[in-house]
């Protein structure tokens, strides 16, 4: 395993984890984070405040990385996610994440996130 690659890999962890100081390690000062269909959110401080907003709303119980594709200061991570019941939520959903890295962290993330409409969806 490459070097970025243990990187993305630690830092989805993170995410699953719902560790924002994790998170905020791997992210330049400057990060461009998107989830597709939604507005961009700007640098570090605003990107801080969204993860806390959402800190807490849904728990992670399995994350699954199926691909890491890796080219030069571009890569791309995508897998499952599968939630602890609660409700509202779905069961879980598939994720394709987009990276633009400098320095060994993320400059730019674009989330493409598609929720599992039922628990048969994940199997």
């Amino acid at each position: 395993m490459s070097s970025t690659e243990k990187f993305l890999n630690d830092f989805n962890q993170a995410w699953a984890r719902g560790d924002i100081p994790g998170i905020l390690e791997g992210v330049t000062d400057d990060i461009d984070f998107r989830i597709a269909n939604k507005p961009p959110i700007t640098g570090r401080k605003d990107f801080a405040a969204m993860l806390e907003q959402y800190a807490g709303h849904c728990e992670v119980r399995e994350l699954t990385i199926n691909d890491v594709i890796i080219d030069g200061d571009r890569a791309a991570v995508a897998g499952q996610m599968i939630f602890a019941e609660a409700e509202g939520m779905p069961p879980g959903c598939d994720f394709c994440d987009i990276y633009r890295l400098r320095d060994g962290k993320v400059a730019r993330l674009t989330a493409y996130v598609m929720d599992h409409e039922d628990s048969n969806a994940t199997e």
